[in-house]
């Protein structure tokens, strides 16, 4: 086990760093040698031979709420203890820093090197004196105490007493006194957030600038043909998330039975976390719900639905529908947009709204996702039209299964020139009975007695063998027709080697080709998972 903070003294004033803030009344706070020995700490758990490695070094047996472990954040590893055990994920919280969060319990989570347990925590959890804890805060007031109370600014800290094990404490940044600048923030009641449940949705959608460009991110395809869900990326976001992120240990279940037309906040199947939602109707299975945020349906069971918090309840909707201009989509290209840009930030050009939906040229670095289509429609075209180098290939086939199992001698006559009669033949045979054969390409094997001479007439060959014969057998071949005949047949035939291998070469490159993409979908779908 890693031991808490070695306790504070009362009446006793600390050169403190805030670490981390659970608003309005918590505060995380490292002294100097702390923070510095913290920082140290990261550095050299992420050169740590256990920790550096790329492959996953999980826990062999299940992990247990209270264990010390491990945890990545952020691309580094802190230590951490468990406070929360899923299916496949644990809430830890980071000992040294005082936040918490999900983690992967195989991916980012391995167990604590042995030297890593010697050492104390390296924050202590303080509560501020004088500070109320159960009031609900409006947005404008979590804003004010997190302007006071910054991170990794030196403030001074007094311990003024102790209660339940936790130092309760006052801080100072020069001559102001932090504390009653906070306490001022509750003063005012009317700053107090009083608020009536959202019953008409149409009210809060979204207010949006027909003429500005606005930052969004693709999230769902719409039922409705061609169109889109995109998550505006504005600054209230942060604040849902962050409010949302820990709401399965804080979430308060409905105070009456689910009903249409209220907003609540609902678990998603897919990665269990929670978020605002549209109660559409309720069914025997639970509530069809639509998640304000991000635009898709979801029929939830009862239990994975809550009171949606107040704060909460004033800010409108993040997700609005979209149509691309001047093209059309069909079913799988927004599927293939959604896969290809989902984790991208873009920007929104809107060009007109109709109704509901925004008509909107989305781009990502200048590049119209528009123009991403018509290229990839342009590369499926030219795979679909045949490549002239293809044609070849094609006839290879044919002239091998053609072939006459006889030789084909010719019939004597005049002398003349071997490639005129070479034509010909070709062009007289043709017309025969027999299957079509191209001489040239591949010329007949000849037996001792099927060869003829070197002159053939430029008359035409009577195909009719009724009455006069193709064949004698009775001719000589001169030495250089068989020497050209032997020269243009392995010429053939290497060209046919080389045909096959290339194409042996180029399935085998496709099969790696096709690899690497189911390779690389497995592993976008594991990233989609967590």
């Amino acid at each position: 086990n890693i031991q808490e903070h070695e306790p504070l003294v009362i009446n006793k004033t600390y050169n403190v760093y805030l670490s981390n803030l659970e608003v309005p009344n918590i505060i995380f706070a490292a002294t100097l040698d702390d923070y510095v020995n913290a920082t140290l700490l990261i550095t050299q758990m992420n050169k740590h031979e256990q920790l550096s490695k790329v492959q996953a070094n999980s826990y062999k047996s299940k992990l247990t709420v209270g264990q010390a472990c491990a945890a990545l954040f952020n691309g580094d590893w802190y230590r951490a203890r468990v406070l929360e055990t899923g299916e496949n994920r644990v809430r830890v919280q980071y000992i040294d820093w005082g936040n918490s969060g999900w983690c992967d319990s195989i991916l980012e989570i391995r167990p604590l090197p042995n030297e890593y347990y010697k050492d104390p925590a390296l924050c202590v959890k303080c509560i501020l004196d004088g500070i109320p804890s159960n009031e609900k805060l409006s947005q404008e007031q979590t804003n004010n105490i997190l302007g006071i109370l910054v991170l990794d600014l030196k403030l001074e800290m007094t311990v003024v007493r102790i209660e339940n094990g936790f130092p309760v404490v006052r801080l100072n940044l020069d001559e102001r006194n932090l504390n009653n600048e906070i306490l001022s923030i509750f003063s005012s009641s009317t700053n107090v957030i009083k608020q009536n449940p959202i019953v008409n949705f149409d009210s809060n959608k979204p207010d949006i600038n027909l003429s500005e460009m606005h930052h969004v991110q693709l999230t769902t395809v719409d039922a409705q043909s061609e169109c889109f869900h995109v998550l505006l990326m504005r600054d209230c976001l942060p604040t849902i998330m962050n409010i949302l992120k820990d709401w399965n240990a804080n979430k308060q279940p409905l105070t009456v039975q689910p009903k249409a037309d209220t907003l609540i906040c609902a678990q998603y199947d897919a990665d269990n976390l929670w978020y605002r939602a549209w109660i559409e109707s309720v069914t025997e299975n639970g509530c069809r719900v639509y998640f304000v945020d991000f635009g898709n349906e979801e029929i939830v069971s009862s239990d994975r639905i809550s009171e949606c918090p107040d704060i909460l309840k004033s800010i409108p909707w993040q997700s609005v529908q979209i149509k691309l201009a001047n093209i059309k989509l069909t079913d799988d290209e927004r599927d293939t947009l959604l896969r290809d840009f989902e984790s991208e930030r873009l920007e929104m050009k809107i060009m007109q709204k109709n109704q509901d939906i925004y008509l909107v040229d989305l781009l990502q670095n200048g590049k119209s996702l528009a123009d991403h289509i018509l290229e990839l429609r342009k590369k499926e075209q030219q795979q679909i039209t045949p490549k002239p180098t293809e044609i070849p290939k094609v006839l290879v086939e044919p002239i091998q299964q053609t072939l006459p199992k006889t030789p084909v001698p010719i019939s004597k006559t005049k002398t003349e020139s071997f490639p005129q009669t070479a034509n010909e033949i070709s062009r007289t045979i043709s017309h025969a009975v027999q299957p079509i054969v191209d001489l040239l390409q591949r010329p007949p094997t000849l037996n001792n007695n099927q060869i003829f001479q070197s002159g053939i007439t430029k008359t035409p060959i009577i195909t009719d063998t009724a009455k006069k014969p193709l064949f004698s057998s009775s001719n000589t071949i001169p030495k250089q027709v068989l020497t050209s005949e032997k020269d243009n047949d392995t010429s053939v035939n290497d060209n046919l080697t080389i045909l096959i291998t290339e194409q042996r070469r180029q399935n085998r490159l496709l099969e790696q080709v096709i690899a690497a993409i189911n390779t690389t979908n497995s592993l976008l779908t594991q990233l989609v998972q967590r």
